[in-house]
């Protein structure tokens, strides 16, 4: 039988030290019997491909993997992401939009004019349509029980009639300021 299951390449020749820690598992004794009496694959070619496993192979893979450790930097980095998003989202909870403001003011114009309304505001930027190139502002605002009041106070600002208003704004105050 054992020169049988040799023919088939079911098991491997092996010296003659056993060594039962060692042993290869393959099929059982039953199962080749089985494997001979069936009469449904007699005309098909036998191209057993069995890969023998042993105990050093099962225990290699048993043994966990670890991870690996990030280094201080690398945490710290993930950290900072992680808490600058979230920091993000609370800035813009509650936010004013205003759409279609002059492309002529800066972010810096845009607080200065906010703060001079007495807006208490925590975070400002501004937008471009892709598809109109229209830009808006987003402003986020700390107290979100004075919303309405604080939109109404800004809704008119940064037009174009606005931005002219406020560059003469500015040369007469930098012209009294020279005399």
């Amino acid at each position: 039988m054992q020169q049988i299951m040799l023919k088939l390449k079911l098991i491997e020749y092996q010296e003659s030290n056993f060594n039962p820690s060692n042993e290869i598992i393959t099929a059982t004794l039953n199962d080749l019997t089985d494997m001979a009496r069936d009469d449904d694959q007699h005309d098909l070619p036998t191209t057993n491909n069995f890969e023998p496993i042993s105990p050093a192979d099962i225990q290699a893979d048993s043994t966990p993997k670890r991870q690996q450790t990030l280094t201080k930097a690398g945490r710290r980095r993930i950290h900072n992401r992680t808490c600058t998003l979230k920091q993000r989202k609370r800035y813009y909870k509650t936010e004013i939009i205003i759409s279609n403001i002059d492309h002529r003011f800066t972010i810096k114009e845009i607080k200065g004019i906010i703060k001079s309304h007495g807006v208490p505001y925590s975070a400002v930027n501004f937008s471009t349509s892709s598809t109109t190139r229209k830009r808006s502002v987003h402003i986020g605002i700390r107290n979100p029980s004075q919303l309405n009041d604080y939109q109404h106070q800004i809704d008119h600002l940064f037009t174009p009639s606005h931005y002219n208003r406020f560059i003469n704004g500015q040369r007469t105050h930098r012209s009294s300021n020279k005399r």
